[in-house]
């Protein structure tokens, strides 16, 4: 999009000054553009200013930005960390969700265990994404113009080491490896049960294991599990 670039940050890039006319019964769509140039958590606030209302409406969006062609999404991810001030300097004022120190930069997966429930295996999902073709057409994805060119990304789940005893055989990672095709997303189960010789009222278990993805660069993300045990 066009727009000043900001001096300290920059990310999501609205373009500005927009007005139209929308007739009765009808609707506007309005994009805002992404055009990250490092990778961060990127915020602002996009606003809509309507003649016949008295008051303005502020949309916040919020978007992340990946190194390489391969991504993670879903779980728990920091709020964001960039601010545009550009566009809103009172974003500021927004009431965001504050992250505990301990999270800020940090992907989690989150089970609540309910001893209640008759069947103690517990579900989450995440999805690795591939990023890699976007703009180029459906058609010549895999033609001879990207002959020799592998659009397609590769993921594995590292194994959970033995130093955490029994919650090794507690998750489930399925499927713990994996290729996605460009434009596509795949999704990863997580099943986890919980041990029990720790299971224990109020009690949080945490664990980790590396997720490596294989795309344009090869890059590997910590991913933490919590798993809380309430009633």
């Amino acid at each position: 999009g066009a727009g000043t670039k900001p001096e300290q940050s920059s990310g999501i890039n609205a373009e500005y000054g927009h007005s139209g006319t929308i007739k009765q019964g009808q609707s506007q769509e309005i994009c805002v553009r992404f055009t990250p140039d490092q990778q961060d958590s990127y915020r602002d606030v996009v606003i809509v200013k309507l003649l016949n209302q008295p008051q303005e409406t502020r949309i916040a969006v919020s978007a992340h930005a990946w190194t390489g062609s391969m991504y993670p999404v879903g779980g728990k991810t920091p709020n964001p960390s960039l601010t545009l001030h550009t566009l809103v300097p009172q974003l500021d004022s927004l009431n965001l969700e504050s992250e505990p120190e301990e999270m800020v930069g940090s992907f989690y997966i989150f089970f609540v265990c309910s001893m209640s429930v008759e069947k103690q295996v517990f579900t989450e999902t995440m999805q690795i994404g591939n990023c890699r073709g976007a703009g180029t057409k459906p058609e010549l994805i895999g033609s001879k113009v990207d002959k020799g060119v592998k659009l397609s990304g590769d993921f594995v789940f590292d194994p959970l080491k033995a130093d955490f005893g029994p919650l090794v055989k507690a998750l489930v990672v399925n499927p713990q490896k994996g290729t996605v095709d460009a434009g596509a997303q795949a999704t990863v189960s997580f099943q986890f049960t919980p041990p029990k010789e720790l299971v224990e009222l109020g009690a949080r278990i945490t664990f980790n294991t590396l997720l490596t993805l294989k795309g344009e660069t090869n890059e590997q993300f910590r991913v933490n599990f919590v798993a809380e045990i309430v009633e």
